[in-house]
């Protein structure tokens, strides 16, 4: 069921005609960078202007400066991460990824500062243009968030 969210929205795009082609190469580089946590790879894919969004997480970038920090401490949080994608649909310069994210976070962002385990599902749309991400918004399985976290992701 907390994947259904995720299987709407792809259907939704690509019933309104949204989902147009990405270079595979740049989505395959993509998903290895993300995988590696390798902050120069992903630099070298995403546009200095690139429009980042999560829209669950109320997180919004608009150079890929600012965006890669973020990235930074989010893996720096963890003692181990993965990141896969399921499925993607590609057309005219966008993309739709289907990913799961995996890992153990720790530290700080928990009372109790307990490692956490998880598998969180979400959908990824993105714009490619030039060869580089120029429009990301990441939607992830918010129910399996706040199960996991025990908190609303605004905190």
């Amino acid at each position: 069921m907390k994947h259904y969210l995720s299987l709407w929205l792809v259907g939704a795009f690509m019933l309104n005609g949204w989902l147009a082609p990405a270079d595979s190469q740049v989505l395959d580089r993509f998903a290895a960078a993300m995988d590696a946590q390798d902050i120069q790879a992903l630099q070298s894919l995403y546009s200095p202007q690139v429009d980042f969004a999560d829209i669950n997480l109320r997180t919004h970038f608009t150079n890929s400066q600012t965006l890669l920090e973020h990235f930074g401490q989010f893996w720096r949080a963890h003692e181990a991460f993965s990141f896969k994608v399921l499925d993607s649909v590609l057309q005219d310069g966008q993309a739709a990824l289907k990913v799961e994210w995996t890992g153990t976070i720790v530290g700080a962002l928990f009372p109790d500062e307990k490692p956490r385990d998880y598998t969180i599902g979400g959908v990824m749309l993105l714009e490619i243009e030039d060869g580089k991400i120029t429009r990301q918004r990441d939607y992830i399985d918010l129910r399996t968030y706040i199960e996991l976290f025990g908190m609303p992701p605004s905190h």
